[in-house]
């Protein structure tokens, strides 16, 4: 895995457990 989809993955992780609307950082 990249370092770069890791921190993808972090990211969603973090929108998840905000319950931000999808797409948020994108």
């Amino acid at each position: 895995m990249r370092a770069s989809e890791r921190a993808y993955w972090s990211l969603r992780e973090d929108i998840v457990e905000w319950r931000l609307p999808p797409g948020t950082v994108l």
